[in-house]
């Protein structure tokens, strides 16, 4: 039969899935098959139909000289229960096989085996050597579930921060801010990272610190996070504002912190930055962003001051974004005398185009204590 007949027959078992079952010794025959493309095929059907028997087969393809035939066997003995150490040996012996996509499905497929994959923690970690960044990138996903479970030293996840790659230094971060609080022990090697080279890295290390967070935790790290506002990437800044809301009153810099934020990133301000054109519009969101997440913080943490008045009542006149006029006219009324200064920027907020910063307006002005006949002689 010609081979492009049994690679649609095997695909038509991948599509069946388990209910396929019964036709698994019929695909094992064509597993030495003289088609590369027939095997690979055989193999991927075989884990499809999940029958536990097959594994003994697919053990054979492991060894296959084409590439291919390799990678599908690691997914489907993945995909199989009950598979013995000796299947997992062999899967482990590919982490140092000569394609680097292998390689990197090997360890997809012991993330997936759970704890029967642990007993070659080690060997794991050691993929921090690899000589390609992606196949790192995953080995150090692997290794920080690994060390999650105790069977590996949070060190062994610390090596990959060390990783020339940025991309593989991302991994890492993200995998750690994934962990929350669990993420504690490595707060000195993220912090570390502040100061990448690489913008992305330092976007996902100021993540990190944000999902540790409280006292004992990132709180400690709220200057170097101060500085991260202050970034030349627009990214990198929205972060360390969401950082900083996260830490809440957990430090006693945090106003300080929005309060250089809320000054720092005017509307009207130019855009001194080698942004390309199709770029400006992302750039303009970023920063409504970045005070949104200003305002929802002083808000939030009843941490704005008179020093703040100016800025909000600005931000009431010259801002685009309902909900940042509405935030903004919300804290004028929590400041008392200094917000009262502002009376009459808040009365023509009445005039406002969007029925919720009318609504704050007039709620703020009555805290204020201006009379009805005021703002109606206003309307």
């Amino acid at each position: 039969v010609d081979h492009n007949v049994r690679i649609s027959a095997l695909r038509a078992l991948v599509r069946i899935g388990p209910d396929g079952a019964a036709y698994a010794g019929a695909a094992a025959c064509v597993c030495s098959d003289p088609n590369p493309q027939v095997r690979a095929r055989a193999a991927h059907a075989l884990g499809r139909m999940g029958d536990p028997a097959s594994a003994d087969c697919l053990l054979g393809l492991l060894a296959d000289r084409e590439s291919d035939v390799r990678s599908n066997a690691v997914v489907a003995l993945a995909e199989l229960s009950g598979v013995s150490g000796l299947h997992i040996a062999a899967i482990v012996g590919l982490l140092c096989d000569e394609d680097r996509g292998v390689r990197k499905i090997a360890i997809e497929a012991l993330s997936q085996m759970g704890t029967d994959g642990t007993a070659y923690a080690e060997l794991v970690a050691c993929c921090h050597s690899d000589d390609d960044c992606e196949v790192r990138a995953t080995a150090a996903e692997l290794v920080g579930s690994l060390c999650e479970v105790g069977a590996l030293p949070p060190e062994a996840l610390v090596r990959f921060l060390e990783d020339e790659d940025g991309s593989v230094r991302r991994a890492v971060l993200q995998r750690l801010s994934g962990m929350g609080a669990g993420g504690a022990g490595h707060i000195q090697a993220i912090a570390d990272l502040l100061e990448d080279d690489e913008p992305d890295v330092r976007k996902a290390a100021v993540e990190s610190l944000g999902s540790i967070g409280g006292p004992g935790g990132a709180a400690e790290y709220a200057d170097e996070l101060v500085d991260r506002l202050s970034d030349e990437d627009a990214a990198v800044r929205v972060a360390a504002a969401w950082a900083l809301r996260g830490l809440g009153q957990a430090t006693s810099t945090h106003a300080e912190a929005v309060d250089h934020f809320l000054r720092a990133h005017e509307t009207e301000e130019a855009v001194e930055r080698n942004w390309d054109a199709d770029r400006l519009v992302d750039m303009e969101n970023l920063e409504r962003l970045m005070r949104e997440c200003a305002l929802f913080a002083l808000l939030e943490t009843g941490s704005a001051s008179a020093a703040h008045a100016e800025a909000l009542a600005n931000r009431t006149r010259r801002e685009k974004y309902w909900l940042v006029r509405r935030d903004a006219l919300l804290l004028l009324g929590m400041l008392g005398n200094a917000g009262a200064a502002h009376a009459e920027t808040v009365l023509a907020c009445l005039r406002d185009r969007d029925a919720c910063v009318r609504e704050a307006a007039a709620s703020v002005l009555a805290v204020f204590g201006q009379s009805d006949t005021q703002v109606v002689e206003f309307v």
